[in-house]
């Protein structure tokens, strides 16, 4: 058994800190618990530019993550950016679009993910767990007043076409420099 504990990195301009454990025998798996603080949400850009292009806020959360040499047995994060807030690309929020009631509001938002505008927010948390090797749930809560929002328990069910898919995630993760 091989245990880095504790954990500390620089990710961009925010810190994580946890433990990292790998067992051999009986058989391979391993195990990362971190916890972020004050990472700033723009950083994220080279993930999804989209989003994260000229965002503001700090984030932080925690991952759990469980893998075997089958793969990846456990995956769960909580994120979240407390007031004041911050800002998020609209992209963020089209997916939700066609569920928010049909007010003036609502026109604007479109509007401006039609444009890919910043939205500003107050508040915002995420919970995301894998369900099964082909389901991702999340579920959102957010605070965006200026549009006068305010998303409750939220939940999201991302359907993957390959069980291989997060597998191929986490491998190409472990790739970037």
């Amino acid at each position: 058994r091989y245990v880095v504990d504790p954990l500390t990195m620089q990710a961009y301009s925010g810190q994580l800190r946890g433990a990292f454990t790998v067992e051999l025998s009986p058989a391979p798996q391993m195990a990362l618990v971190l916890r972020a603080s004050d990472l700033a949400l723009g950083d994220l850009a080279p993930f999804n530019a989209a989003m994260f292009q000229g965002a503001r806020g700090a984030l932080h959360g925690t991952i759990q993550l469980h893998a075997t040499s089958k793969g990846l047995a456990s995956f769960e994060g909580t994120f979240a950016v407390d007031a004041p807030g911050g800002a998020i690309g609209s992209a963020f929020l089209q997916g939700l679009l066609p569920y928010l009631p049909r007010t003036d509001e609502r026109e604007r938002l479109r509007r401006v993910i039609a444009q890919g505008q910043l939205v500003p927010f107050e508040s915002g948390s995420v919970r995301v767990a894998v369900v099964d090797p082909q389901r991702i749930q999340a579920v959102l809560n957010m605070a965006i007043p200026e549009y006068n929002l305010v998303l409750s328990n939220v939940t999201m069910d991302i359907h993957l076409e390959s069980p291989d898919l997060l597998n191929q995630l986490f491998e190409m993760l472990g790739q970037l420099h």
